[in-house]
């Protein structure tokens, strides 16, 4: 499915400076936070800590991670919380 099937996920483009936690970004995704948090210090999604030292996402930099290929593809099943 086409990322722009999705409507959640128009703020992608819509809001491009909008920060996402990595929770924020799973479940837009529908993918485990864990996932999405590993692929932050792996360095597949570009993302920057606050000074408490939480991870960080903009919007625009998470949809051009998707579009450019650079993430490998989801196996399995949808996001099982």
């Amino acid at each position: 499915m086409s990322i722009y099937a999705n409507p959640a996920l128009a703020l992608l483009l819509d809001e491009p400076d909008r920060l996402l936690t990595p929770g924020d970004a799973a479940d837009l995704l529908n993918m485990r936070r864990e996932r999405i948090a590993r692929w932050c210090d792996t360095g597949l999604i570009p993302h920057f800590r606050t000074i408490g030292g939480h991870r960080r996402i903009r919007a625009g930099e998470l949809h051009a991670a998707l579009t450019s290929g650079a993430l490998p593809p989801q196996r399995g099943g949808p996001n099982r919380k």
